[in-house]
């Protein structure tokens, strides 16, 4: 844990990186938003389904890199 916000930077993924997430409503929209795009949301292609779990959401993270954020609308 960085508490102190003073650990050094992790190395980004620059391969893609798949995300499943279980939802609760209908999922309209997926965005990325990464650090050095100066905040500029970017909108991510997605896939929905069912399982076990319930209702979920998928898509592919371009790159992950420290402080990158993605939302769901739903």
């Amino acid at each position: 844990m960085d508490t102190s916000a003073n650990q050094p930077r992790q190395r980004c993924r620059r391969i893609g990186s798949q995300v499943l997430l279980h939802v609760v409503g209908r999922t309209v929209s997926v965005y990325v938003r990464h650090r050095h795009q100066c905040g500029i949301a970017q909108s991510l292609t997605f896939a929905t389904g069912t399982d076990g779990g319930g209702k979920y959401v998928t898509f592919t993270m371009p790159s992950l890199d420290y402080w990158d954020m993605a939302w769901v609308n739903y």
